[in-house]
């Protein structure tokens, strides 16, 4: 059976050789990042008391099996920013989900849990879900993918739906209005399909183009041809003149200008390209081959456009793809690195900002709703939950350079305010 234990973590951190002093805890975006000066070694007695009279928080990650390598590194994450915030009335629960996501699960239910981190992987989130959503327990999933949120399941990961929303309204207020997508032949690309359906009717254009190719990229070449043969209808260029003259603003001016020029000769102003990034460098080949040019269409990704071996490539030239703004991530790694004395994985951060707001909204004069439409300001930037339990993040839209990526737009520094704020 996969045993329960539980975890003093600002004793645990004493131990380590490292003492962080100055450090970026989850706050209310108004200071996003928190100052404190250096902490003490906390005294065990002491911390005993404060836990008999305090707070539990059940943390479900896989600690063996595949992933337990990346389970032990989220922990640690938690445990780190639990330190942070310096609370030491928190117990953590921690329960291995690698035998069974609804044993886990039930294990920190029994326990008593005030709150929930975890599960990582999308399928414990599915096995968990019914054990641990309610109304009397906050549950802050981690997982990237497409979990099981709902008003009581949070998604703390990173998702593509919040790259794909970012890229598609700066794509539209830049001036593109009419997108396509190559993906693969695969429920992934299905489901990227239904994202870029979601965003841009958010955020007013349409898709006049979606090709898909073989996951291993055996037909790339017919599929960009065929992407790179979709014809022009005037009427989709009539609709997005329409849309565009209802808009102010340069970017809408020069759009019209491209559309009704000669050099209208695609049938899409952006194109999303949510593969890997070994198939993207056969995907820019080919649109070289057929005679796409650089900056012709607007190219945008995921985060796997983040490599080196695309800089190089020319079609890839002013492509977009979005990422959390480090509002203190390197620093935050840093530190890990010092205290564990080992380079942690990327989705550690969410964990990291987990811990930290759970810490803020358990309790005491910090307590604020989960909802609070200003969102909280983490190590991963500002971030907020919507009311279907996604989160929505405040990205920065970078482009790449042959001499790697800058930064295009800078993430918004705060959310727009609700219609009715007091809602």
């Amino acid at each position: 059976m996969t045993r329960t234990f539980f975890i003093i973590v600002a004793v645990a951190l004493a131990a380590c050789k490292t003492v962080p002093e100055n450090t970026a805890v989850v706050s209310e975006p108004e200071s996003v990042v928190e100052e404190t000066g250096p902490v003490a070694e906390p005294d065990e007695a002491a911390t005993a008391t404060a836990l008999a009279n305090g707070y539990k928080v059940g943390f479900l990650v896989p600690l063996s099996g595949e992933h337990g390598g990346l389970g032990r590194s989220v922990l640690d994450a938690a445990t780190l920013a639990l330190f942070d915030v310096g609370r030491d009335d928190i117990e953590l629960v921690v329960a291995d989900t690698a035998h069974g996501g609804a044993a886990a699960a039930r294990q920190v239910v029994t326990a008593g849990v005030d709150a929930v981190i975890g599960p990582l992987l999308a399928r414990s989130i599915d096995e968990a879900a019914g054990i641990l959503a309610g109304p009397e327990r906050h549950v802050f999933a981690l997982t990237s993918g497409p979990a099981a949120a709902g008003a009581d399941i949070l998604v703390m990961g990173h998702t593509p739906d919040q790259q794909v929303r970012r890229l598609v309204h700066h794509a539209v207020a830049s001036g593109n209005v009419r997108f396509a997508l190559l993906a693969p032949r695969s429920a992934f690309g299905q489901r990227m399909a239904g994202l870029l359906r979601g965003a841009v009717a958010e955020a007013g254009g349409f898709v006049t183009a979606e090709v898909f190719h073989d996951p291993a990229g055996n037909d790339i070449d017919a599929a960009v041809e065929t992407l790179a043969a979709t014809p022009v209808h005037p009427g989709d260029t009539a609709r997005a003149v329409a849309w565009l003259r209802d808009q102010e603003g340069l970017a809408a001016e020069v759009a019209i200008e491209r559309l009704l020029g000669p050099g209208n000769q695609r049938a899409f102003d952006a194109v999303f390209l949510p593969g890997s990034s070994l198939l993207l460098q056969r995907i820019a080949a080919w649109m070289g081959h057929h005679d796409f040019l650089a900056g012709e269409v607007q190219l945008f990704g995921l985060q796997t456009l983040d490599d080196a071996a695309l800089f190089r490539e020319p079609l890839m030239n002013g492509a977009w793809f979005a990422v959390p703004p480090d509002a203190g991530r390197s620093t935050m790694l840093g530190r890990f690195r010092d205290t564990f004395g080992y380079d942690p994985d990327d989705a550690v951060t969410p964990a990291y900002d987990a811990m930290a707001l759970v810490s803020a909204v358990i309790s005491g004069p910090r307590q604020r709703q989960i909802g609070d439409w200003r969102g909280f300001g983490g190590i991963d930037g500002l971030f907020r939950f919507l009311a279907d339990g996604r989160t929505e993040r405040q990205l920065t839209v970078m482009r790449i350079t042959p001499t790697g990526p800058v930064v295009e737009d800078a993430a918004p520094a705060a959310f727009a305010p609700p219609a009715d704020p007091g809602a």
